[in-house]
């Protein structure tokens, strides 16, 4: 078994090549079918009769027939996105409880939580480093700074070497996130630290980051639960992670431009929309979910519309309902806390919506307005969708450069209402790429004078946008992470 666990991490980091699997899925189904394996098991037996059970049960699946529409998708793809966003995403959720109660469910502190995650990123990149290079100065350099860590697989000891004072803490840390190879049920376990013996083994470093979030909020669920009020909880998310967006928002545009919680009053009431941005060209109309999604829970057409509506329905209908508003040449709105009033011009400046989501739409959020009408019905005004770590990634570019980001937002929106037939990609900041790439200015003139309105789907090639953003974004968190180790 160790020889195995370990062929397949130097494979899946192109440390050594056995299997040449064309994608992640077909590693984490691997990984899965470890939880069969006895003591006594040929090696290369096994991966032979993997390649051929996958194979079959991925044909069984297409002969079968679904009812999924991402089917392919699920099967296929694999999305990974930066690190360092995607652990900021733990700060809804401290931020929802506290540090009292954090302490009080998990028996840990949330800045040795946090640590504790960037410490295996920086670890993996590390060894991984230390395997690939032919440099015997920097693998001597390597051995002294982690003189526990020169093995492919993770140690209780060396946990606590590095968290010294806080052994009980790692203790508390691995009995959460880590899983005994042979107790996974789900696929979703393979994500995980996987125990074996007295090694903790990691496979696929974002996934653990992203799913660790539902560890962590699952336990805190039951925690309110067991009070009695896990509504309460549902209810102080929402309004943090609307904080934090428009927080987010405020160390990128001035505090005067920015609006929260605006109201505005039609014949069918009151109503509120939750962030605007008044800029000198757009107003830009934000409304964030923090709404419980994940479409590889869903298994067919009827489930995914059920989830989709339940946690993203009302969004898209607040926006439709503004969008209606403003049609008729209304252009005041009010702020609920100080009856101030406020007149935008939304007759003269592209009004743009964006949807934020905390959890991840992917196939979706590229793809919304063209869904089966049968599945949603349709609205006259699509958001730009963005899950909370492209809102976070994409604030980051604008510090670098606002002007593309800009451009895209306006192609992206008019893309999206225009010609509704058009999917641009499956990848949020693939899409983004390529309108922001002045190679495609050509192309996209083309795709937005689709006149005969033909369905059409383009698909960057591999990922290259989102590639560049994930390295650019990765390699500046472990360059601080090396300065704070120097210093």
């Amino acid at each position: 078994m160790d020889k195995l666990l370990e062929i397949i991490y130097d494979d899946y980091f192109d440390l050594g090549r056995v299997f040449n699997f064309a994608t992640d899925r077909e590693y984490m189904r691997l990984v899965y079918e470890l939880r069969n394996i006895k003591e006594e098991f040929n090696i290369y037996e096994f991966i032979s009769n993997y390649k051929d059970k996958n194979i079959t049960q991925l044909l069984e699946k297409i002969k079968k027939g679904n009812t999924d529409k991402f089917f392919a998708e699920k099967e296929v793809l694999h999305f990974v996105y930066p690190f360092e966003q995607t652990i900021e995403r733990f700060q809804i959720i401290y931020m929802t409880v506290g540090g009292k109660m954090w302490k009080d469910v998990f028996k840990f502190d949330y800045k040795i939580f946090i640590n504790f995650l960037y410490y295996i990123l920086f670890r993996i990149s590390n060894y991984n480093y230390y395997r690939m290079t032919k440099d015997h100065n920097k693998k001597e350099e390597y051995k002294e700074l982690f003189p526990l860590s020169v093995n492919y697989y993770f140690t209780k000891e060396e946990f606590y070497s590095f968290f010294q004072n806080d052994h009980d803490s790692v203790d508390n840390i691995l009995a959460l996130l880590s899983i005994e190879i042979d107790e996974m049920d789900c696929i979703e376990d393979t994500y995980r630290l996987l125990k074996y013996h007295d090694k903790y083994i990691l496979y696929f470093s974002w996934d653990f980051i992203y799913h660790s979030y539902d560890l962590i909020e699952n336990r805190i669920i039951d925690y309110y639960r067991k009070l009695g009020n896990e509504e309460e909880y549902y209810k102080k998310r929402g309004i943090e992670f609307e904080k934090y967006c428009f927080n987010a928002l405020g160390e990128v545009f001035p505090k005067p431009n920015l609006h929260k919680n605006l109201c505005y009053n039609d014949n069918k009431g009151n109503h509120e929309i939750d962030i605007l941005l008044d800029t000198n060209k757009e107003i830009i109309v934000f409304e964030c979910k923090s709404s419980k999604f994940d479409i590889h829970k869903t298994t067919n057409d009827i489930d995914l519309k059920k989830d989709f509506l339940k946690a993203f329905g009302n969004s898209f209908k607040t926006l439709n309902d503004f969008n209606n508003y403003i049609k008729g040449n209304n252009i005041e709105l009010y702020s609920k806390g100080s009856n101030e009033k406020y007149l935008f011009d939304f007759d003269k400046k592209n009004v743009i919506y964006i949807s934020i989501t905390l959890h991840n739409v992917e196939y979706l959020q590229t793809n919304i307005q063209k869904i089966d009408k049968e599945l949603f019905r349709p609205v006259e005004v699509y958001p730009i969708n963005w899950n909370f770590i492209d809102f976070l990634t994409i604030l980051e570019l604008i510090k670098m450069n606002s002007k593309p980001i800009f451009e895209y937002i306006n192609k992206r929106f008019k893309m999206l209402n225009e010609n509704k037939e058009i999917t641009l990609d499956v990848d949020e900041i693939d899409a983004l790429g390529f309108l922001t790439d002045c190679q495609n200015e050509r192309l996209y003139k083309m795709i937005i004078n689709n006149e005969y309105k033909v369905d059409m789907t383009l698909t960057i090639n591999n990922g290259i946008y989102r590639t560049e953003i994930n390295n650019l974004f990765n390699k500046r968190m472990f360059d601080n992470m090396f300065k704070k180790k120097k210093v």
